[in-house]
């Protein structure tokens, strides 16, 4: 549990949730989390009574966002001018085999398809 409690400090994620979610015998605890990037994007999380037999508090939030429908630009990524020749040529193994660690492993690939997507592809709108 403390390296995913860590894991979050090191993103910079707050947990909101500050009162205990769950009511059993006389042991009350929080099993709930609400993680966030930015502490201002959650106006209020509000606590309420379980529902039914639950012994779990039920939780909502009222989320802030900037969205705006009418000034959004959506954007395609075409690939109709992709080489299909080179990508399925492209030797995996021998590529990925003689890294060891998983990150080199998934920068290399990720690097690779990047490459690739941004050699044969465009994106309009």
């Amino acid at each position: 549990m403390n390296k995913f409690i860590n894991f979050c400090a090191n993103l910079n994620f707050l947990q909101l949730v500050s009162k205990p979610t769950r009511y059993l015998t006389n042991k009350p605890s929080t099993l709930d989390w609400v993680f966030v990037n930015d502490e201002h994007s959650i106006s209020e999380l509000s606590y309420h009574s379980p529902i039914g037999t639950s012994d779990n508090v039920v939780l909502t939030a009222d989320i802030r966002h900037s969205f705006d429908p009418l000034n959004m630009q959506t954007n395609y990524v075409s690939y109709r001018v992709v080489n299909y020749d080179e990508i399925t040529n492209i030797k995996w193994q021998t590529l990925l085999r003689p890294l060891e660690d998983p990150n080199e492993i998934w920068n290399l690939l990720h690097a690779t398809v990047t490459s690739l997507s941004t050699k044969h592809s465009y994106v309009g709108q």
